[in-house]
């Protein structure tokens, strides 16, 4: 297809502008509040450099919330500030949903990234 720009789109390619270094792994927010979007560098992105971040279609594990359970899809947000998941829409980005049910206990959750 002549007007295909990149395939497949579930993983775009982001230029680090952010002033240090990204590393995989680590969520990046792509446009902030609760009709956001984050995404999860899948290389080591150095800053002023350009590499693939997944965006969705994706279950990533990232660092959450303790001292509350997320329920199996449930809607999960990014929380920039403290750098984990969390439930709480209020000053944080749309990140997806969880992909299956965190404890209470539990430092990470698995995230389906939102499209």
């Amino acid at each position: 297809m002549k007007n295909l720009i990149q395939s497949p789109a579930d993983v775009l390619q982001w230029t680090n502008d952010t002033g240090s270094a990204v590393a995989s792994g680590d969520a990046i927010v792509l446009r902030s509040g609760n009709a956001g979007k984050i995404g999860v560098a899948v290389t080591d992105i150095a800053d002023g450099q350009t590499g693939a971040v997944a965006i969705k279609n994706r279950v990533v594990e990232l660092p959450a919330l303790t001292g509350t359970a997320f329920a199996d899809a449930v809607v999960l947000y990014w929380d920039d500030t403290n750098g984990r998941l969390t439930n709480v829409a209020t000053g944080n980005t749309l990140a997806g949903s969880a992909a299956q049910a965190k404890a209470s206990a539990a430092a990470v959750a698995e995230l389906l990234l939102n499209d």
